[in-house]
């Protein structure tokens, strides 16, 4: 995204829109953030962050920021949780002005051996919030797996029928519909729901690594690999294209769809997007329910912002993760 320039002296400047980020303390919120910080985009940007007692030093609370985070002092920062009182929201945009855009990252994953989460309450109260604050847009992160498997060879789009096939995409296509009705009511916001492919970074194959790829450390993960030789084909975006994504939604100025798949246009082989981020693969044979190809086609999303081709590549992505891989050359120590 390109910075918002500044107008020529005899022109009335353009008021600069404010956007809120609601879980900008998530893995994903925090990917935007960091995107944002190095190439600002074209708003003033406020940070939600949950509401919360003031812990003793000793005992931080999981949803803090790391005290080296920069942005942890900034005023930018809202303590409000949606699904309790709207009043800290209200008081702070009677102080600083409307908000143009929410854009809703917040919920929790899921786990394993732990209950499925469900994002429908909050992201109705998110909806809520943004009617009763004077928000006229909502961007909500929903995901690809309210589709469901295999994928047509195009890969899905907005308007294939929703038919989850495991636990999580259940809750987000139930989700899904409880928005879709509350978005009907009078003086609802826009409601765009976000069908997100794999952030890599916030992916399965590269999350629990991510620490050691970007020191230049050995690490093995196992990955399924089919007849063709090849690993699961699946849509992938980088946490900087993402965030490319979401600030030209939050401004573009037409009405945006009700959905939008999320992803760079082509699809990725994960071994490829292992190879290019220096992570050894221990290969096991593919089980007979492992999908070769979950994919999404991407047209509608092409025709509201252009993806360059080489947000496609395994290499921009891991790239975008600041992974330089082993076998490549890496910037020498300064010299003190």
């Amino acid at each position: 995204m390109s910075h918002a320039l500044s107008p020529p002296a005899s022109a009335s400047p353009t008021p600069v829109p404010t956007w809120l980020l609601v879980g900008a303390t998530g893995r994903l919120g925090g990917m935007v953030r960091t995107a944002w910080a190095d190439s600002p985009p074209p708003a003033r940007l406020l940070w939600q962050r949950r509401t919360r007692p003031s812990p003793p030093p000793s005992d931080p609370l999981p949803s803090d920021p790391p005290p080296s985070d920069p942005l942890a002092a900034d005023p930018a920062w809202l303590d409000w949780s949606p699904l309790g009182d709207i009043a800290p929201l209200l008081e702070r945009l009677a102080i600083e002005g409307p908000v143009r855009a929410m854009i809703v990252l917040a919920g929790a994953a899921p786990r394993p051996e732990a209950p499925m989460p469900d994002h429908t309450d909050l992201a109705l109260a998110c909806l809520e919030a943004a009617r009763r604050a004077g928000i006229g847009r909502v961007l909500i992160a929903s995901s690809a797996a309210v589709y469901g498997a295999p994928s047509p060879p195009a890969g899905f789009a907005e308007t294939a029928p929703l038919t989850p096939v495991n636990a999580y995409g259940a809750m987000k296509a139930r989700m899904e519909e409880a928005l879709r009705q509350a978005a009907r009511s009078p003086g609802a916001p826009e409601l765009c729901l976000l069908r997100i492919g794999n952030v890599a970074g916030a992916d399965a194959l590269l999350a629990p690594h991510l620490a050691a790829l970007r020191a230049g450390r050995a690490a093995r993960a196992g990955l399924d690999i089919f007849a063709d030789g090849r690993g699961p084909l699946r849509s992938y975006i980088g946490p900087r294209t993402l965030a490319q994504v979401l600030a030209a939604l939050a401004a573009a100025p037409a009405p945006l769809p009700d959905a939008l798949n999320i992803a760079a246009p082509a699809p990725v082989h994960m071994d490829a997007l292992a190879a290019a981020a220096g992570l050894e693969i221990a290969p096991r044979p593919a089980p007979a329910t492992a999908q070769a190809r979950i994919t999404l086609d991407t047209t509608r999303l092409e025709r509201l912002f252009s993806l360059a081709p080489a947000a496609s590549l395994p290499q921009s992505m891991t790239r975008e993760l600041g992974i330089i891989p082993r076998s490549a050359p890496r910037p020498a120590a300064k010299s003190t």
